[in-house]
């Protein structure tokens, strides 16, 4: 087992961040992203180009309403708050 870090710092403290026990599953139709403890996956479907432009922004940290504009611009999502509220639950995004 290993233990994953994430420093937080005053600059992204306020940020959704990808956790860093996921791991991601790329195919021709979508995207899975899966927490590693405990098992829980959110299915993303898009281009995997742009789901790993959306999932990079992630891993950096983004705040609420850049998280909400690039699931609506970038993969057409029409309820955003919906699913930052799936991936949080899911501990997919802290």
């Amino acid at each position: 087992m290993y233990v994953a870090q994430k420093l937080f710092t005053p600059e992204n403290i306020g940020k959704y961040i990808l956790s860093p026990y996921t791991e991601i599953y790329f195919s021709s139709k979508s995207t899975v992203v899966r927490h590693t403890l405990s098992g829980e996956a959110v299915k993303i479907k898009g281009k995997q180009a742009t789901v790993a432009m959306v999932l990079q922004s992630l891993s950096e940290g983004v705040s609420f309403d850049e998280l909400c504009d690039l699931l609506c611009d970038e993969l057409g999502e029409t309820c955003p708050e919906s699913w930052i509220s799936t991936a949080m639950h899911s501990g997919i995004v802290e």
